[in-house]
Formats: C-alpha cells, structure tokens, sequence
C-alpha cells in the first residue's frame, strides 16, 4: 500500500492505481471494466498529497482528508473491512465507523493509534 488510490478486491488484496485512473487500472490489471470491478470490489478514492497542498494550501498532517471508499456490493467482505482498516492506519486517516462492523473494531476507534499498532503488530 504505496499509493492513497486502488481497488480493495475480495480477498482483502490492495491493488494500486494513479490518483483519477481507477477505470485504466481496472482495465490493464485485471481486464475489467471500472463498473464490473465495482460490483465486487471497493474502489478507495483520496485526492493526493501535492492536489492537497495546492488546492488546500495544506499537508496532509494539518487537515482531515477522508478517502471514500465506493462499490456496488451490498456488503463488504471481512478481508475488505480489514485491509480498510490498514489503509486507514497506513495512511493516518480515521476510518469512519460506517466501515467498521464487527464491534472489536468500532472499539478500536476509541484507542489510540499506537495501541492499535500494538496489537496489530502481534
């Protein structure tokens, strides 16, 4: 998880893309097009740091960017909430609740980021 912008597939695998080339992606890794992808899999859109600082006048340590995270499925698979949940700690986001399910989890929005890391870590 180098790169803000990717597709979350089902297995919880992070594929990334270019900020705004979601459908080339889609289309170059896994002959698809953006709108099947989306029936299966979360596209995660976050304006990248130097879009930030120009049109923001900010970094990404001083504001309170949220990525959206977008897809037709009806639910997310357990792996997608779990790799949201890494990009959101990766990426020093607070991940919105609406993501979180699984009630060890909206706990964990509670804790502080380096007891999460702890725990993690194990």
């Amino acid at each position: 998880m180098e790169r803000e912008n990717g597709w979350i597939l089902p297995d919880g695998k992070y594929l990334e893309c270019a900020y705004n080339e979601h459908a080339n992606c889609a289309k170059v890794e896994l002959n698809m097009d953006e709108e099947d992808l989306e029936k299966i899999a979360v596209k995660v859109s976050c304006m990248p740091p130097s879009i930030r600082i120009k049109t923001l006048g900010l970094d990404r340590g001083m504001i309170n960017y949220i990525p959206h995270f977008n897809t037709a499925r009806d639910e997310m698979t357990n792996e997608q909430l779990n790799t949201i949940e890494k990009y959101c700690l990766k990426f020093h986001y607070r991940p919105p609740s609406d993501y979180f399910i699984q009630k060890d989890l909206i706990d964990m929005c509670e804790m502080s980021t380096l007891d999460i890391l702890n725990i993690l870590a194990k």
